[in-house]
C-alpha cells in the first residue's frame, strides 16, 4: 500500500507512507516514510538553494528483512512479467 499524505506549499516536496503487511499469523508489517523533493534544473537565481545532501534515507534493522522480502517478489513478479512478454 502507498498513501500520498500531503503535498506541501511548494508543489516539489512530497511525503509517501509505504507500508508492507504479510498474511501470516500473526500478521506482521512495517511502515517507512519517503519524502521526495523535486528540483528543478533551469537556473533560477531567485529560487532557494538545494542542500547539498538531497538523500536522505532512514530505516530500522527491523525493516531491512521486509524490505529485502517485498524486493525480492518484486523482483520474481517483474522477471516472470518479462518472460510472458518475451
Amino acid at each position: 500500500m502507498i498513501e500520498c499524505i500531503k503535498n506541501t506549499h511548494t508543489y516539489e516536496r512530497y511525503e509517501i507512507i509505504v507500508v508492507a503487511r504479510d498474511h501470516g499469523k500473526p500478521t506482521l508489517s512495517s511502515s517507512t516514510l519517503v519524502q521526495i523533493q523535486l528540483v528543478s534544473s533551469v537556473h533560477n537565481k531567485n529560487r532557494a538553494p538545494v542542500p547539498s545532501s538531497w538523500l536522505h534515507a532512514e530505516q530500522s534493522p527491523q525493516n531491512i528483512l521486509i524490505l529485502a522480502g517485498v524486493l525480492a517478489a518484486l523482483f520474481v513478479f517483474m522477471s516472470l512479467f518479462i518472460c510472458l512478454i518475451c
